[in-house]
């Protein structure tokens, strides 16, 4: 604490910050799931961090260690330090993962993410059961000071933009409200959410990709939509 307080931050980026985004994927120990960071895995395919392959190993090679540790030693470091850890951008290979993460927030730090990348919405029977768990638990645990929500995946198998706007709120309504109440906005969360324009074309069977002027227009019906049902609140 005798140093300057420049030189703590550097020590602080040092130990807590990454230049790549953090990326979490859920794990399983002990009948116990808990989230876990890993090396970024390629864009197309989110499941490559269990893969070994080359690309993997060049990624384990540069993946930065950090040293969470550090907010251990005192209320003071830690009220300076947590920042560093949560602001940063976090890439979530799932909503299993999503889920983990969130539920292991204390408020505080709920309230200093900024920027969540969700790569996969469970799709299938099985799992996608979690997607309303997941987006449920980012409200509860006070996760509405965002800055950007991305959902880099498809949300929805079908592609007309208020159907999708149908599958986000059904899913997502819980963080939605949470974030127009905390804001004072009820629509304050359209502005953070940011969806695939993959969520707009198919681009299985020769679906035709958007221009410019299209995505903007699909996008803008797709928050029409959203307006139109949370004002049926």
């Amino acid at each position: 604490m005798e140093l300057p307080g420049e030189l703590r931050n550097k020590l602080y980026i040092e130990c807590l910050f990454d230049d790549d985004p953090i990326c979490i994927v859920s794990k399983q120990s002990s009948f116990r799931r808990f989230a876990k960071r890993v090396p970024q895995w390629p864009k197309k395919d989110p499941y490559s961090v269990n893969h070994n392959n080359n690309n993997n190993r060049e990624q384990q090679h540069n993946f930065k260690s950090l040293v969470p540790a550090i907010l251990a030693l005192s209320k003071t470091i830690y009220a300076e330090a947590v920042p560093f850890l949560y602001s940063q951008r976090i890439i979530v290979q799932d909503n299993h993962a999503l889920l983990n993460l969130v539920a292991a927030l204390t408020p505080l730090s709920a309230a200093l993410l900024h920027d969540i990348t969700i790569t996969l919405w469970s799709e299938t029977r099985a799992q996608r059961s979690v997607n309303f768990p997941a987006m449920t638990v980012l409200a509860a645990r006070g996760v509405t000071n965002l800055t950007r929500l991305n959902l880099d995946c498809h949300v929805s198998g079908d592609y007309n933009p208020k159907n999708v706007a149908k599958q986000i709120y059904r899913d997502c309504y819980h963080w939605l409200v949470a974030v127009g109440e905390a804001k004072g906005n009820p629509y304050a969360a359209l502005d953070v959410l940011k969806v695939s324009e993959f969520n707009f074309y198919s681009q299985y069977g020769g679906g035709k990709r958007l221009n410019g002027k299209e995505l903007e227009e699909a996008e803008e019906e797709m928050k029409q939509e959203l307006r139109n049902l949370l004002n049926m609140i």
